[in-house]
């Protein structure tokens, strides 16, 4: 089982719809809302600690565009940020970026990269293998089963996104991981 849940160190600001990762003993979040509508383009750090408490929140290099419902993995020592959408979710976004993980946590600038095939929100984004996932989502007006991939490359760039296999449902505001060869879609509508 788990031990007792503990609070810890409040977020900067009240938050919703942004994307919370861990990499090399830091918590990472970005983006997200404050008031559920108008996105943010804020981006933190917090170190773990020994004893699984969590330091104090940093703030980092802004993500170049505020973002809501967006995808966030960890992966080679580069965070990742996935689609995404507007205020009100009036637009989505295709854009993919990354930013170099430092080992004190913060983080370098943010490079836009290959954009995705189509607008997304709200699609499960992991990585497993050198290679960066997103799937499902919402996109034109509908939930998707698509599932695209993207090498991960030495630079943090990624390579072309590739269409992989559909997955039996349309899925959305679910969350995905990757272990052992497999990748899991857990919970969303």
């Amino acid at each position: 089982g788990t031990g007792t849940y503990q609070t810890l160190a409040n977020l900067p600001a009240v938050l919703l719809y942004h994307q919370t990762v861990s990499y090399n003993g830091y918590l990472f979040l970005s983006g997200g809302s404050s008031d559920g509508s108008n996105p943010l383009s804020t981006v933190y750090s917090s170190k773990i600690q020994a004893d699984g408490t969590i330091g104090s929140w940093i703030s980092l290099t802004s993500l170049p565009v505020a973002t809501r419902s967006h995808g966030m993995t960890a992966a080679n020592g580069y965070l990742f940020v996935a689609g995404g959408c507007n205020s009100a979710c009036a637009a989505y976004f295709s854009t993919v970026y990354s930013a170099k993980i430092n080992s004190d946590g913060s983080i370098g600038s943010w490079n836009t990269l290959s954009a995705l095939p189509a607008l997304i929100t709200d699609a499960a984004v992991t990585s497993y293998n050198g290679y960066v996932y997103v799937i499902g989502g919402f996109s034109g007006g509908a939930a998707i089963s698509t599932t695209y991939a993207a090498q991960i490359l030495g630079n943090g760039t990624i390579g072309a996104w590739a269409t992989l296999n559909n997955f039996a449902n349309l899925r959305y505001v679910g969350s995905a991981v990757a272990s052992n060869g497999y990748l899991f879609y857990i919970g969303g509508h």
